[in-house]
């Protein structure tokens, strides 16, 4: 015998976000009080990162856990930013050194002087 109920799922995203919540006053005393609240004007959410992702399925009020990361998008984001970190840390060493070798020759053309 076929089951024939239609199955769901259930997509629960985990992350984090900046946001900014912008309000209107009718005078600057009452913008500058944090404990009042304007007329909202708009929110924005210019910055999302996503954590990890779980899907379950719902079926009869029972939950089935699948996977902790989607497509192992986290993980390639990691290694970008390791890889990035890593090559801000490689220029910052490489002007570090270029640094020292100006001073040194700008101590030597001060003691030929």
């Amino acid at each position: 015998m076929i089951d024939k109920r239609v199955k769901s799922y259930i997509r629960t995203r985990n992350g984090q976000a900046s946001f900014q919540y912008v309000e209107r006053f009718d005078s600057v005393e009452k913008a500058a009080d944090p404990s009042n609240e304007g007329e909202l004007v708009e929110v924005k959410v210019p910055d999302i990162k996503w954590d990890f992702t779980k899907v379950k399925e719902d079926a009869d009020g029972r939950h089935q856990e699948s996977s902790a990361e989607t497509d192992g998008q986290t993980k390639k984001k990691s290694e970008l930013y390791v890889q990035a970190v890593q090559k801000a840390n490689k220029l910052k060493a490489e002007s570090y050194s270029l640094h020292l070798k100006v001073s040194e020759c700008r101590e030597q053309l001060m003691a030929n002087r």
